[in-house]
């Protein structure tokens, strides 16, 4: 009697087991099918979102944005401390942070306007309250996808959808799904873009260089768009030099815009000036530094890009005399800098100046010095065709950026 009384218990522990091992087993799958076959919907601040991870990193990798943080840091680490502050506290900008709408900054070539971005993004950045994304136009060489108006888009969707931290919008989910394998997405684009913005507040968007777009029409007519769209909830600034076409576009009542005066320029490039004259010409007696700085702030009719060449070429000055004569014979503007630096490659290395030139100007890329270096071994001009030619490579790479007398600069290693 005792033995079956102990087997009866037994068999009722298994049976238990067995029921409770069952149950776990279709939670389990379940929950499996849940994660499987559709990604879990959360609601966060009455938006829903997808939060599968590897749904999640999918669709990054289809948007394909470009990273403007690179053009950013690049910009802000080239800004003097104090510089640009005319405009962070003006009252036009202020107005603007306050009160949604359109900025417009307008300015010439190379008078800061790049610089001036970062420094917004890095004050917008500095309010967590604030959604803010940006994108940077680039028209140097091998930066094709900062040239584009769909990487725009893309750009700023990714910004903003990274905000919802556990997910991106189902919508953008769903185009994800049903457009994989389309190219021409830019009308669904616009939309997700456009409802991410209905969703969100204290929303800014911060747009440099749009002169630089290679597809400016269709950009000039989304921006006009988005500001009747939005201009009680978003906050756009963008930067450009004044073309006729952007002038025309934005000529209207509710856009605003501020012109990059020489005057206010010249107070930066005066501070800029006595930063660099301590760290290039700290060797040379003050008068001769005094003498640099007050030529160069005379002439410099608000052109940074303009001092920042003059100074490179004043840097390879060995004596006071050679300074002093390259004071004398200044190129008035940057169309005039860049023609002295082309007469002023040597004769016996115009070909390999070209060669890199050529690969810099057509590359899909940015190519890096020591790219440069090893593709000029490839000899286009011999009459069998191209051949390899290793006695040509440059054994150090960097003699590629004084080959080319100053026209090329290396930033992150390219």
């Amino acid at each position: 009697m005792r033995t079956v009384k102990i087997q009866g218990s037994w068999k009722f522990c298994i049976e238990q087991c067995q029921a409770s091992c069952s149950e776990l087993k279709a939670k389990l799958s379940e929950r499996v099918q849940l994660d499987t076959n559709a990604a879990v919907h959360h609601i966060d601040q009455n938006v829903e979102t997808i939060i599968n991870r590897d749904l999640v990193q999918d669709i990054h990798q289809w948007l394909s944005p470009p990273d403007s943080s690179i053009n950013q840091n690049e910009a802000y680490e080239k800004h003097q401390s104090g510089t640009c502050s005319w405009f962070l506290t003006g009252d036009q900008y202020i107005k603007w942070k306050d009160t949604p709408g359109f900025l417009w900054v307008k300015g010439k070539a190379g008078c800061g306007k790049s610089i001036l971005s970062s420094l917004i993004i890095d004050d917008l950045s500095k309010n967590s309250a604030f959604n803010m994304a940006y994108f940077f136009f680039d028209s140097r060489d091998g930066q094709s996808d900062l040239q584009l108006y769909n990487k725009l888009i893309r750009c700023l969707i990714s910004q903003f959808a990274n905000m919802h931290q556990k997910g991106v919008p189902v919508e953008l989910a769903n185009l994800y799904k049903n457009s994989k394998s389309q190219q021409s997405l830019d009308k669904n684009l616009e939309n997700i873009l456009d409802i991410i913005l209905s969703r969100l507040s204290h929303t800014y968007i911060v747009i440099d260089a749009l002169d630089e777009c290679t597809e400016r029409r269709k950009t000039l007519d989304w921006l006009l768009k988005l500001v009747q769209k939005t201009s009680n909830t978003v906050h756009i600034l963008v930067t450009s030099r004044p073309l006729l076409d952007i002038e025309k576009a934005f000529k209207k009542p509710d856009i605003l815009s501020v012109n990059i005066e020489e005057k206010a320029v010249n107070s930066d490039i005066a501070k800029y000036l006595k930063v660099q004259m301590k760290s290039k010409f700290e060797d040379f007696e003050e008068s001769t530094i005094v003498k640099i700085e007050s030529v160069l702030t005379e002439k410099a009719e608000g052109s940074f890009r303009w001092i920042s060449l003059q100074l490179n070429a004043l840097e390879n000055c060995q004596s006071k005399a050679e300074i002093l004569k390259q004071l004398e014979r200044l190129p008035k503007d940057l169309n005039a800098t860049y023609n002295k630096m082309l007469q002023a490659i040597d004769t016996n290395y115009i070909a390999d100046t070209m060669a890199f030139l050529q690969w810099l100007a057509f590359s899909l890329r940015p190519m890096t010095v020591a790219e440069l270096a090893d593709i000029i071994t490839i000899d286009f001009d011999s009459p069998n065709g191209p051949v390899f030619n290793k006695e040509k490579r440059y054994n150090n790479p960097q003699s590629v950026l004084v080959r080319c007398s100053g026209l090329v600069n290396e930033a992150n290693g390219k």
